[in-house]
């Protein structure tokens, strides 16, 4: 299911209560690319994983979960992993890059807990998106297109409760 909230400006904070149920796969909140939903910036909770990941999605549905880092290492060998992004598709995906990437360890997401995102459209047009999880785990992205105007808020495989949304 997915709920559209419009006319969301460029510079903004947007602040929720979040309270999932028992047993969902996945949920988060999703700001309009070009295309939409699609080509768009996804911020997504897996609470079996206890992952929390910033995703481009390729489809008009919400992504699916990316590989951590400690997962990638994990894989081998390890020499694999330092070659230049071009050689290896899956350093796309790691923290230090700044956009599409999954953090492990993020307890409490099958609780109720807080989202603050700040949305901030730079000089050159840029976008910087800074979330904080509960106020104990952070995760800060960079986007070159955002229409600025859009979000999503979904659940795949489930139910959650978005409460108190401000924007």
């Amino acid at each position: 299911m997915i709920v559209n909230l419009e006319s969301v400006t460029a510079d903004v904070l947007i602040s929720m209560q979040i309270e999932p149920k028992a047993n969902i796969e996945a949920f988060g909140i999703n700001f309009s690319g070009k295309d939409g939903y699609k080509d768009g910036c996804e911020l997504q909770f897996i609470p079996s994983k206890k992952q929390a990941q910033w995703n481009t999605p390729k489809q008009s549905i919400p992504s699916v979960p990316l590989i951590t880092f400690p997962e990638m290492v994990d894989r081998g060998p390890y020499t694999q992993i330092w070659k230049p992004v071009t050689k290896h598709p899956d350093l796309l995906h790691v923290p230090f890059r700044g956009k599409d990437f999954a953090i492990f360890g993020v307890e409490g997401l099958d609780q109720p807990f807080t989202l603050d995102i700040i949305v901030k459209k730079q000089k050159n047009g840029t976008y910087i998106l800074d979330a904080c999880i509960d106020e104990r785990r952070t995760l800060i992205t960079w986007r070159t297109e955002l229409s600025g105007n859009k979000i999503a808020l979904f659940a795949r495989n489930g139910k959650v409760s978005f409460k108190n949304v401000t924007v």
